[in-house]
């Protein structure tokens, strides 16, 4: 039997020096909404409660958005012990059926839903955006929103176990290519509108601002972020390397972009697995 030393020594020896002072927890946006605790998640592992951790559910509710990591008064990188949690829950088959299907799509089609490029760039019509440039305008996650929501507005009304039926329906169609019909019934065959028109109205500022971007259309590679936020460490490193090498091939020196998700993954993660990652990252709020 493995020491709880040892448990922390072999998968996070910073969960150590935790002192739950619940920094982290205060700041959390997840918590109010599920059962997840980071405070309660690192004193359990102090405790190596490492099976509980990674077969609780709520260890999935995480949205790895740093605010944790950026406020801990001891620098720990709970984002990262969080990540191999996933990643050993993933290989002990505890993860969840959603997280199952986006990412499975993701290492198939390159996002995470299976849409046809002609809906994901049909928002930019009449800009009259060059589809080159070194400077970009990033649409990221926001041309699948409109049917992520309808998703999550789905699983809000559906009880837990009959919601896990659906995502085994969607996994099922995935397999012959018919889960992008599937969304595309949920919403009637009309894109929502609403985060389509804040990609128009964010260009517009741009143009406005005097600044040029241009916009790769169908050829704007996916950050791949869920792939790191599921704990698919491996497969994010490499997911990562192929849109690396095709922003470099384009030229692309600079990314402006409303995703802040994106943001995050070109900005925090990309960094930890490429070399000499040195692509400008910028959030439209932050031109000026």
């Amino acid at each position: 039997m493995v020491a709880i030393g040892e448990k922390l020594d072999i998968f996070a020896p910073e969960a150590r020096i935790c002192m739950q002072c619940a920094t982290c927890a205060s700041r959390c946006p997840s918590l109010p909404h599920n059962s997840f605790n980071i405070r309660k998640m690192m004193r359990m592992m102090q405790l190596g409660m490492i099976d509980e951790i990674i077969r609780d559910g709520s260890l999935w509710s995480c949205a790895l958005c740093l605010e944790c990591c950026q406020y801990c008064p001891l620098g720990i990188k709970t984002s990262s012990i969080i990540t191999a949690l996933r990643k050993l829950a993933a290989q002990k088959g505890f993860m969840p059926k959603p997280a199952i299907y986006f990412t499975r799509n993701t290492l198939k089609h390159g996002r995470p839903l299976a849409l046809p490029a002609e809906e994901m760039t049909s928002w930019s019509q009449g800009l009259n955006l060059p589809r080159e440039g070194e400077r970009i305008f990033y649409a990221g996650i926001y041309p699948i929103m409109d049917h992520a929501e309808l998703m999550l507005r789905i699983s809000l009304k559906m009880p837990e176990g009959r919601f896990r039926f659906l995502s085994r329906i969607l996994i099922v169609l995935q397999r012959f290519g018919l889960d992008g019909l599937a969304l595309k019934l949920g919403q009637k065959g009309k894109p929502g509108t609403v985060f389509r028109s804040s990609l128009v109205n964010a260009v517009k500022v741009l143009s406005r601002l005097k600044v040029d971007v241009a916009y790769l259309r169908e050829e704007e590679p996916w950050c791949g972020i869920e792939l790191h936020t599921y704990g698919l460490m491996d497969e994010f490193a490499r997911h990562a390397a192929k849109v690396t090498r095709k922003l470099r091939d384009s030229g692309v020196k600079e990314i402006i972009t409303t995703d802040i998700l994106s943001a995050i993954a070109f900005r925090n993660f990309y960094p930890e697995v490429i070399d000499s990652f040195e692509l400008s990252v910028v959030e439209l709020e932050e031109k000026n």
